[in-house]
């Protein structure tokens, strides 16, 4: 546990830290990820308070013990989409990261390294990128998809407050 790149650990029924293979074997530090998935309950299907109260107790002892080593989890709100070109430049504004395990885009100039699909033609041609060759077009923009997911949440949350 001692690798400087962290690592995803997506927790659904073992939420467990003390003996967990992956933990062990994880970049450092974790970054923990829990869903709940019903469709996939297991051992753990869906009802009852006594199946919330386990769930509630274990989900607090987890987030305990990551604190403990240094990571934490916690529950951002539904409506925190991120953009993951400003998320991109945010942590990485340099570049180093994008330039290192994307290098199709290391020769574009800082500007355009996180956003190539907005990078002028004679940019593009200089550094010998060609979009859909060399990194593919964004399927949606940023803007766009933030869009839809919030209007798919929305309908969601109102779905749910119709059925309470």
């Amino acid at each position: 546990m001692t690798d400087a790149s962290p690592a995803l650990l997506w927790f659904r029924q073992d939420l467990r830290l003390a003996d967990n293979p992956v933990l062990a074997a994880a970049g450092w530090p974790p970054l923990p990820v829990y869903v709940l998935d019903d469709a996939a309950a297991g051992r753990w299907p869906p009802g009852g308070a006594a199946r919330w109260w386990l769930l509630h107790h274990s989900l607090a002892a987890l987030a305990e013990a990551l604190a403990i080593v240094g990571s934490g989890m916690d529950a951002p709100p539904y409506f925190r989409v991120f953009n993951p070109a400003l998320q991109s430049e945010k942590f990485d504004p340099e570049g180093a990261h994008v330039r290192r395990f994307v290098p199709e885009l290391a020769r574009l100039p800082k500007r355009w390294l996180h956003r190539p699909w907005e990078a002028p033609e004679a940019v593009l041609h200089e550094a010998g990128i060609v979009i859909g060759r060399h990194c593919p077009a964004p399927a949606v923009l940023p803007e766009e998809g933030r869009r839809h997911a919030l209007d798919a949440f929305a309908h969601l949350r109102v779905e749910w407050e119709l059925a309470a």
